[in-house]
């Protein structure tokens, strides 16, 4: 017995990084990996946006990185996550500078075709599929307690190191990598009981267990390379060295390092 079937997953991970301030040196990033069904909130407090109408135009490629990224600015009082901002580390008080909040979503179309075979004494379920659609999708939304300089804004070195963040997770090798991992398999196999009948939520389950694998193994390389970039700049109080691999992540896109 077979059949065709397609349908379309949407999952979403949401990714968030901090910048910890004190007065001439950094924190190190609080990291927090968060999955989730829908968008989380940001905080309760009011953001003022930056526009980007009001901001020089941006140099080279960044204006591409904006838009592919889908990044936009804010600035504000505001606390972590609910948390107090100030927080204490090797008694000392820092202050938080800003905050990228990342969120990767992935959709896919797909269709299956199914069978039961035996072996043995066993049932299994194998299932074939095709990839009609594999795409990643991002948003970035950075923050900053205070008001970076418009005039100047494009040579911060806050704004720069934020988006030397966004160059890595929107990478586009990154989708290639996601999508070329996904599509390695597309056969399953899955032990049933005797008297166990295959359904369509069966079969899409199959599927989507290994599609969010492959995910979630996106999201570690976008995690430990963003940890990487804050190791190497002492988290952007020094250029990247030229000999880093993080020089090669973030690179103009479809030219870094796989």
């Amino acid at each position: 017995m077979c059949t065709d079937q397609t349908f379309e997953r949407v999952s979403v991970a949401v990714m968030r990084h901090a910048t910890i301030l004190s007065m001439s040196y950094i924190r190190p990033f609080l990291f927090y990996f968060v999955l989730a069904a829908g968008h989380v909130a940001l905080a309760s407090e009011t953001l003022t946006e930056i526009s980007m109408d009001d901001l020089p135009k941006p140099p080279g490629e960044v204006g591409d990185l904006i838009d592919r990224a889908n990044v936009s600015f804010r600035f504000g009082p505001r606390s972590l996550l609910g948390r107090d901002e100030l927080d204490r580390v090797s008694n000392r008080r820092r202050r938080l500078a800003a905050e990228t909040q990342f969120e990767m979503k992935y959709t896919y179309a797909t269709k299956t075709r199914w069978r039961i075979e035996r072996q043995r004494q066993q049932r299994q379920l194998v299932v074939n599929v095709s990839y009609q659609t594999l795409d990643l999708n991002y948003s970035h939304d950075v923050w900053f307690r205070d008001e970076p300089s418009v005039t100047e804004f494009w040579d911060e070195r806050l704004v720069g190191h934020e988006l030397d963040h966004v160059r890595i997770s929107s990478d586009p090798i990154i989708e290639k990598r996601f999508q070329d991992l996904v599509r390695q398999k597309n056969e399953f196999t899955h032990p049933i009981d005797q008297d166990t009948d295959v359904t369509k939520e069966m079969v899409r389950e199959l599927v989507e267990d290994h599609v969010r694998g492959v995910f979630d193994q996106i999201i570690s390389l976008v995690r430990i390379r963003y940890e990487e970039l804050d190791r190497v700049t002492d988290h952007g109080l020094r250029p990247i060295p030229p000999d880093a691999k993080a020089s090669q992540w973030t690179r103009p896109a479809g030219k870094s390092a796989p």
